[in-house]
């Protein structure tokens, strides 16, 4: 579970609680074998887990109906002919089962866990299966409560991964309307989608520009806006983690002339993003590899002085492709390749170079805003606000950068930043601790203390093989029941209410 994500959704549990709404909250006992938060399915994650949620629910101004993710009658299911038996990337998107395109969201997981755009499917064949019956058995019980209740709307977290997806497909399916919602910057500023998905570009410039405009005049908004940028070569915490907090201030590459045109390409973690289809539909190259190839390629055959800096993405260290070190990249003249954990400083680069190329990262409008200019070549959240230059194609792409470009109005970049840091929902019920954590009700949500003792004394064991020594040890089984009889009952199969009409 991730825990701001969670707050969010017990702030919209309570929104429609107090608008006399039944509501029902759909829980994981441990049931999947394989989730986003804990994907080895640690049991001390999952008793967290579960503890979390259950204060959580503890703290709602009246009592909701809870129901399993996995209905017990699908919890062998198994697909006609399932054996996961795809043997290349382009087959496991393609495989949809029942209708639902379960390929490509087991496709999305897999790439968040492997770091790999390409994960090796006979190394991970295991973890794939997991997924994919995770994501069939959601996808039956999902069917199964919208036939069953009678659901106005269904809240479920981005929408992209093997067990949210099954839910999207199922509101489509069943006619049902649905919001997915997560979070861009501000931690208590959640952003909802009506009937789509996040990663949907083409939905972002109308919503960015409508804030704006019903933001003009407002100073405290665009304070916000220039915070956003100016925070973030400061290394202070504007998302999940600083990607500057290991460079030195104003520090470039050995050798910098600035006496030539220095372009800098600044890369994104390719994992992050390939697994969208909305957005690689339209992007103009296939990969980063391919992008920065072409480009360098081409500039110096009408202009081989000019000097590359790629300024590959921190994120990326994780990055098991490394496609940087590929010979393609490497044998590029007058290309200078920047490795994520170089302590070269990403916005020294940016400050000195005469332009600026993003595939999709928010360097891209930050660019703009510094003054520079910035061509992307793929649709990030901010195309289509005329902060960047948006290339149709290669060849235009390949002109801007051998044109004498200007910099876009600082303004489009910061009606992008108002967007994300005071677009999205007021949550009434809760405070940001950290960009990881928030309060609900003026409390941060954990497991009881009891589970937290015991589990504490297991870890301080000398165990020879981890958590299965314990699971083995039958005085700490017994324990395990009790707590999960003691702690409203752990995994048990709690409801109450009556059938609900907003679910989740």
């Amino acid at each position: 579970m991730w825990h701001c994500h969670y707050v969010a959704e017990l702030n919209y549990i309570e929104k429609h609680l107090s608008l006399g709404d039944r509501v029902t909250l759909l829980r994981c006992d441990a049931d999947q074998l394989s989730c986003e938060a804990n994907p080895k399915r640690e049991l001390a994650h999952c008793l967290r887990c579960i503890g979390i949620r259950q204060h959580g629910e503890s703290l709602l101004s009246s009592k909701v109906k809870t129901a399993p993710l996995i209905i017990e009658d699908f919890k062998n299911a198994v697909p006609t002919k399932f054996e996961v038996n795809v043997s290349t990337i382009s087959e496991m998107k393609e495989t949809h089962v029942a209708g639902f395109d379960i390929g490509s969201a087991v496709y999305s997981s897999l790439v968040d866990r492997t770091m790999s755009a390409t994960p090796d499917l006979n190394i991970h064949r295991d973890l794939a299966r997991d997924l994919f019956l995770d994501s069939y058995r959601i996808y039956l019980s999902a069917i199964r409560y919208l036939e069953e209740g009678r659901y106005d709307r269904v809240y479920v977290f981005n929408g992209r991964y093997a067990g949210a997806r099954p839910w999207i497909r199922a509101c489509e399916k069943k006619k049902v309307s649905f919001f997915t919602h997560d979070k861009f910057s501000s931690p208590d500023r959640p952003t909802r989608f009506d009937c789509a998905l996040p990663h949907i570009p083409a939905q972002y410039p109308r919503r960015i520009l409508d804030f704006w405009e019903s933001a003009e005049g407002n100073s405290a908004i665009v304070d916000q806006a220039r915070d956003f940028f100016e925070e973030r070569p400061k290394g202070k915490l504007t998302g999940w983690v600083s990607f500057v907090d290991l460079q030195e201030k104003d520090m470039l590459p050995a050798g910098w002339d600035s006496s030539k045109k220095n372009i800098a390409i600044f890369s994104s973690t390719e994992w992050e993003f390939v697994s969208i289809k909305e957005l690689m539909e339209n992007a103009l190259f296939p990969c980063q590899e391919d992008a920065c190839h072409y480009l360098i390629t081409e500039v110096h055959k009408r202009d081989p002085e000019v000097c590359f800096y790629i300024r590959i993405h921190p994120n990326s260290s994780a990055d098991k492709g490394r496609w940087w070190e590929l010979p393609s990249i490497q044998n590029l003249a007058h290309c200078t390749i920047i490795p994520p954990e170089s302590s070269i400083s990403s916005y020294a680069l940016l400050q000195a170079c005469d332009t600026s190329v993003t595939y999709i990262s928010t360097i891209g409008v930050e660019a703009t805003y510094w003054g520079k200019p910035s061509i992307i070549l793929a649709q990030a959240i901010y195309w289509g606000l005329d902060a960047v230059y948006e290339p149709k194609t290669r060849e235009e792409a390949l002109e801007m950068l051998c044109s004498d470009l200007v910099p876009k109005p600082q303004t489009n970049a910061l009606k992008y930043a108002a967007f994300l840091r005071c677009g999205g929902d007021e949550l009434p019920h809760s405070e940001a601790v950290n960009y990881y954590t928030m309060t609900f009700k003026g409390q941060i949500l954990e497991a009881r203390q009891e589970v937290h003792a015991w589990l504490g004394a297991c870890e301080k064991r000398s165990p020879a093989s981890g958590w299965k020594k314990w699971l083995r040890d039958k005085r700490d089984r017994r324990h395990l029941k009790t707590l999960w009889k003691e702690c409203d009952g752990w995994f048990a199969a709690e409801s109450s209410g009556k059938e609900s009409t907003a679910g989740r």
